[in-house]
């Protein structure tokens, strides 16, 4: 199973929630991912490393000193 997190104006988010959430064949999936990639957004998504980095140092804030 993959997640996927997704910025949506409430709007969008109302749309979601009452789409069915049922993806029958490769070509819905592909319109899915077309109606994805048009909504406004960053160009390119972080680096994987990077964000990994950005999360250990929010968890490193966060423990008690050994």
């Amino acid at each position: 199973m993959t997640r996927v997190q997704l910025v949506l104006t409430d709007e969008d988010h109302d749309r979601f929630v009452r789409a069915p959430r049922r993806l029958l064949s490769a070509a819905d999936l592909e319109a899915f991912f077309a109606r994805c990639d048009a909504l406004d957004g960053p160009a390119l998504e972080r680096d994987l490393e990077e964000h990994l980095a950005v999360i250990e140092k929010s968890r490193m804030r966060g423990r008690a000193p050994t």
